[in-house]
């Protein structure tokens, strides 16, 4: 059972803050903003695909070249989708970042850095599971995610059937995802950024 050993270590928080985290953290420290407050949406646009460029190109491939369109793009999504997890949009976003409420642009980086995170802990979750558990038998598949489970029970939401492992065992991706989620907990971001 070393897969399970790897896995379990693999996917303990710190393991993560280490592999992951820290460094998006540390790019988005690195990312000057001189204001607050942008003159215009053209300027908040500007900002937005300059930041999604420079974020990646700093975490992800530093050989990473986008058109302005396709980075604006991305960014714009990504601050929908969060944006919208709190029942707000994209307009909410803009006015954010025009009159410098809520934080002002500098909390939209934020937001986007940690959009940018999410997905990395999500891809990186996604490859342990797939290296550690997909070339397994039925049993040690189920007896690997039991193992999980067990010792990820505080981490995951209450939603995650305990005892249901062969559930996750036949197609861990909800498991995948919660568990993602489930690192967006605020008290690991203060503990990371601590570091």
């Amino acid at each position: 059972m070393g897969s399970l050993q790897r896995l379990l270590t693999d996917l303990d928080e710190e393991t993560i803050a280490r592999r992951v985290t820290r460094l998006h953290d540390t790019v988005r420290r690195k990312y000057a903003l001189f204001s607050t407050t942008v003159r215009d949406y053209s300027e908040y646009e500007d900002i937005l695909s300059d930041y999604y460029q420079f974020h990646f190109e700093n975490t992800f491939s530093p050989t990473a070249s986008f058109s302005r369109a396709d980075s604006l793009g991305l960014a714009k999504q990504l601050i929908e989708q969060e944006y919208g997890r709190r029942g707000l949009g994209r307009n909410a976003a803009f006015s954010d970042a025009l009159y410098g409420t809520n934080g002002g642009m500098g909390h939209i980086l934020n937001t986007l850095a940690e959009a940018l995170k999410a997905e990395a802990i999500r891809h990186y979750v996604t490859d342990k599971f797939d290296h550690h558990v997909s070339p397994c038998s039925w049993e040690e598949k189920v007896h690997i995610v039991r193992q999980f489970l067990k010792r990820f029970e505080g981490t995951l939401p209450a939603s995650i059937r305990l005892d249901e492992p062969e559930r996750y065992a036949r197609d861990y991706r909800e498991l995948v995802q919660l568990y993602s989620d489930a690192l967006r907990n605020p008290k690991t971001y203060v503990r990371d950024l601590s570091l």
